[in-house]
């Protein structure tokens, strides 16, 4: 029988039908082309042992100048720095409060203990550090004397669960027991709406409305940051602003934590609020939807520098280029970005230029776009200075005027999305493969599961489902950062296995296309054999194999009545892989589909252009 090629356009294209789809692919996992041809996606490997506490959204990757590489790392209830493999707390202090005898134990063998401290200003979920106590009713001084995650029951009222009491009911812990309180924890999941039935139970204490919740565009605790030199300058979004500073160079001390940038030393009129924030390259500090010099109120739509090269400098000077402007198009902001030639900052409507031009104006604003939608704060990356966005309903691409990014999955993608979780969608980049891809929540999911990726040198879109709430690609680390929902922080691009698990497990990687016929498929079609063209490169398996399947219907509409399915390993290593010879197959119908998987550990594929027997054979 003769034999005909199998050819697809490289990506994916779910905007038409299967049958109108002809000549294209039609679903996949873990899949990416690379010079039009498709290969399982790389694997990956955890970065150290260790664990974080919280949700991961915010990654940040600079270099000291003693040579620390430090990573921050934001989640809804901490900040750390992660170096060599270990985390680092450096969270910052919101208040401390000094009290006399607060501790009171429970029933006779009870862990938790109720805690007395006016006006504490925490919510469910907080964190609080106990210093300066004595030994209640057995339970040490050095158990007390410890950091613990609280449950509020009102406003001068918390518990904790420290260690099995004796007696029961004991007040105790000393004349001066120090309670030092971290930022309100933020949400790991958007709620909308405020007051009650709002948020976890108990997280606004009792008879008091949820605390720290509103629009679902803010509910979601995310930090936002860069390096000033060799410091950490970072913001809770909607919040606190804070400065780390490196200190026992050439040896980084991470024993300290952030502080706020309006109490350091030297620090004038410095902003205490803020939406977003990013670092010049011009050495400016910038602050979006901020408080105004002598207030504590924010503005949502003023935008305030620090002077050139002192971040602690915020006071306008005719000697300093400090300043300020109110943004007018929009009412809301959502992100600010770098590229080379400007700053770019998204509102709710609009995405706005901001460039350096020197005293006595320092910063000129242009309106670049405006009805332009953004889907959250994250949902940008830039690449090669070229900015992409993820807006609601489709994509956008900047690179010296707005436009609509084509996209061939864009009904797929926006058809199954939570978008109570916009929030939650977040953009990242794979230099090494031209890759930006953006991680966001299925219908049916609360956390990011889904992903949908676009090489932007060969134009194409693949997509696929992982886990992962923040993404970072630097190039001071091996490879990508995800940071998966398992607290935990991995290397992309390692290996070709599932290294969350131990041992590690495969990644089911696939490939199918949309159906395909011969001629307008007025005849059914006979196929008898694959010959087979793949390359198992890079593979350790000892006979690493993929699955090749076909599958045949009678009508666009009908079900797959027919499936043959083969295995094709590689049976000896030699410069060019040897292969299965034919997969012999024996499947009939007019419209057919076929399909690549791979599920077994320590096996990569390329698929090339495999060929099938195939004659037409009648139209009934």
């Amino acid at each position: 029988m003769p034999l005909q090629k199998l050819t697809f356009k490289p990506g994916v294209n779910r905007e038409n039908t299967r049958y109108t789809n002809e000549g294209q692919w039609w679903d996949m996992s873990w899949t990416r082309f690379r010079s039009g041809t498709p290969e399982k996606i790389g694997g990956w490997v955890q970065l150290g042992t260790h664990t974080y506490r919280g949700v991961a959204r915010f990654l940040h990757n600079w270099v000291t100048i003693g040579g620390e590489n430090l990573l921050a790392v934001g989640t809804n209830l901490k900040l750390y720095l992660e170096r060599g493999q270990d985390y680092y707390d450096i969270t910052p202090i919101r208040t401390t409060i000094v009290t006399a005898n607060p501790f009171t134990t429970g029933a006779a063998g009870s862990s938790t203990v109720t805690a007395a401290i006016t006006a504490h200003g925490a919510i469910t979920g907080d964190f609080v550090t106990f210093s300066g106590a004595s030994t209640v009713d057995g339970i040490l001084a050095a158990t007390l004397n410890a950091e613990f995650q609280v449950t509020v029951l009102g406003p001068n009222t918390l518990t904790f669960v420290a260690t099995p009491c004796t007696a029961g009911a004991v007040t105790g812990g000393g004349a001066a027991v120090s309670a030092v309180f971290q930022p309100n924890t933020g949400l790991a999941v958007a709620v909308t709406g405020v007051g009650y039935g709002v948020s976890a139970w108990g997280s606004g204490g009792w008879g008091l409305p949820a605390t720290g919740v509103g629009a679902t565009s803010q509910v979601l605790r995310q930090w936002v940051g860069h390096n000033f030199g060799q410091d950490l300058v970072c913001a809770i979004r909607d919040g606190g602003i804070y400065y780390w500073t490196v200190t026992g160079i050439p040896t980084t001390d991470l024993a300290t934590r952030a502080t706020a940038l309006s109490v350091q030393p030297g620090a004038s009129d410095a902003p205490i609020l803020a939406d977003n924030l990013l670092v010049t390259d011009d050495q400016h500090v910038v602050v979006v939807g901020t408080n105004r010099r002598g207030t504590t109120t924010e503005d949502p739509m003023l935008v305030r520098w620090c002077a050139q090269g002192n971040p602690l400098n915020w006071t306008p000077a005719i000697t300093n280029t400090a300043g300020d402007y109110r943004l007018t198009a929009g009412s809301y902001p959502y992100a600010i970005k770098k590229t080379r030639q400007e700053n770019l900052i998204w509102t709710d409507t609009a995405l706005i230029s901001m460039q350096f031009v020197g005293p006595p104006v320092v910063f000129a604003f242009t309106t670049l776009a405006d009805n332009i939608s953004i889907a959250s704060p994250s949902a940008i990356i830039i690449v090669s200075n070229v900015a992409y966005w993820m807006g609601k309903g489709k994509f956008y691409v900047y690179n010296g005027q707005v436009q609509t990014l084509d996209c061939d999955v864009r009904k797929y993608v926006f058809g199954d999305m939570n978008l109570t979780q916009l929030g939650q969608v977040h953009a990242g980049a794979n230099n090494q493969f031209n890759e930006v891809t953006w991680f966001y929540c299925s219908t049916d999911s609360l956390t990011p599961d889904l992903y949908v990726t676009f090489n932007y040198v060969e134009k194409i879109w693949t997509f696929g489902s992982i886990n992962r709430t923040a993404w970072l690609d630097s190039p001071m680390r091996a490879s990508p950062i995800g940071a998966a929902g398992d607290n935990k922080l991995y290397y992309h691009e390692q290996g070709y296995d599932d290294g969350s698990t131990d041992p590690v497990s495969a990644i089911p990687s696939f490939l199918e296309s949309a159906d395909f016929d011969i001629g307008d498929g007025q005849n059914y079609s006979f196929v008898d054999k694959i010959i087979p063209d793949l390359d198992f490169d890079g593979s350790t398996a000892a006979v690493p194999s993929v699955t090749l399947t076909l599958k045949s219907r009678s009508t666009p509409g009908a079900n797959f009545t027919q499936t043959k399915t083969n295995a094709v390993a590689q049976t000896s290593v030699a410069p060019f892989g040897q292969f299965s010879e034919y997969c012999y197959t024996r499947i009939r119908g007019r419209q057919m589909s076929f399909r690549i998987d791979s599920s077994d550990v320590g096996v990569t594929w390329q698929l090339g252009t495999p060929r099938l027997s195939i004659r037409e054979d009648g139209s009934r």
